[in-house]
């Protein structure tokens, strides 16, 4: 995997520059975690939804995160559900070094609840198997989160993991993923695209709406620097893959040009029910249950 610039030399400023950067970047990850949240209420105290329900480590939902970067969807997902484990993988020390320092600075998440992994989930050495059996856990996820990273891999790349993905849940378990998809038509992805660009060529800039004008004024030099780099990884780095499956959105005339979408990629691999419950543009929340 690629070593990207917002997860190693900009890390320390990632978490001011992603919402400048994504559209309605809060209201995704907010879905995805009200998802694992009513999927956890079966559990004992989870539908409290409360802290003061003491935590049962290791015997609660089981939550693996790839790429967890800062920890945007962890510690959304620790604060909504006091049961839960997560345990968090990334390939960037950096990231995790700053998830770290933020559960502390949290106050009321215990540490307990959270375990920091460093690796690169396109290792082949993490198969199904050896991500169930990670210490001290050894068991089957309950669910599995990951938050815009897959759209950087290649169709290969997705498909292997999704299989990975399903093979270390356990049945009933979940899937959550939050990140850039393609469309099946040409032309709204093309639009999508451009509305994208606009966005980060906006907010990255003296133009940028007023909530974020006290980000801007703090990032100061940085802003032009920073809006080069986002545009030049939307437009060479990214490959999102289109949601929903060909027959349902393209003419049969054309589906011989189609792209496997990433539904039919975990429907392939076992998933017995797979759907979007949000969607903006490019980004959205894609969902499979085991």
């Amino acid at each position: 995997m690629n070593n990207y610039f917002y997860a190693e030399d900009d890390a320390e400023i990632y978490d001011d520059t992603a919402e400048l950067t994504q559209p309605e970047y809060l209201a995704i990850h907010r879905v995805a975690a009200q998802l694992l949240h009513r999927g956890f209420a079966a559990w004992p105290h989870e539908s409290a939804g409360t802290q003061s329900v003491p935590p049962n480590h290791g015997n609660g939902p089981l939550v693996f995160d790839i790429g967890c970067g800062t920890g945007m969807e962890a510690l959304a997902l620790l604060r909504l559900s006091p049961q839960a484990t997560i345990i968090a993988f990334d390939k960037s020390e950096h990231m995790l070094s700053i998830l770290s320092r933020k559960i502390h600075e949290a106050g009321g998440i215990e540490e307990g609840r959270l375990k920091r992994v460093v690796g690169d989930i396109l290792d082949p050495r993490w198969t199904g198997e050896a991500l169930r059996n990670l210490a001290p856990y050894a068991r089957p996820f309950d669910a599995v989160i990951s938050g815009f990273l897959i759209h950087h891999f290649s169709s290969k790349q997705r498909a292997d993991l999704y299989r990975r993905v399903f093979e270390s849940l356990s049945v009933g378990g979940v899937f959550v993923n939050i990140d850039l998809f393609d469309f099946q038509s040409p032309t709204l992805s093309q639009y999508a695209e451009e509305v994208g660009e606009d966005w980060v060529s906006q907010q990255l800039s003296c133009n940028a709406d007023p909530a974020y004008q006290p980000v801007i004024q703090r990032l100061s030099a940085q802003v032009g620097t920073l809006r080069t780099k986002w545009l030049q990884h939307l437009r060479e780095e990214n490959v999102p893959a289109p949601i929903e499956p060909t027959e349902a959105s393209v003419a049969p005339a054309a589906q011989g040009n189609a792209i496997r979408s990433n539904s039919q990629m975990l429907i392939d691999v076992g998933f017995i029910e797979v759907g979007c419950p949000y969607r903006f543009w490019q980004a959205g929340v894609l969902w499979a249950k085991r």
